[in-house]
């Protein structure tokens, strides 16, 4: 299992990290699978590492969400304050 760092994770976009996701969640599926039937083969640290390399995914996919939804906000409180400044100057004139 490559060591993936942070830093590297969060140079990739939005569409590939979620590709990433898919990814690493298919690989624990199989990981579990392979768990009950060949024993032999199966080895509790590459779960822990997907898991580990999932939360770190994910984290990244939220964050970089969370920063979007923001600014959408921003943007909507601003149209809002600048309609309400428009209509104000407009009923001063009438």
């Amino acid at each position: 299992m490559p060591s993936l760092k942070f830093s590297n994770l969060t140079s990739l976009s939005n569409i590939k990290i979620s590709n990433k996701i898919i990814e690493v969640e298919k690989q624990l599926f199989d990981l579990q699978f392979l768990r009950f039937v060949q024993e032999d083969k199966y080895k509790p640290k590459n779960v822990r590492y997907n898991k580990h390399h999932l939360a770190q995914l994910k984290t990244i996919l939220i964050f970089r969400l969370n920063l979007i939804e923001q600014k959408r906000m921003n943007k909507i409180k601003n149209l809002i304050n600048n309609h309400n400044y428009l209509k104000k100057n407009i009923l001063k004139e009438s």
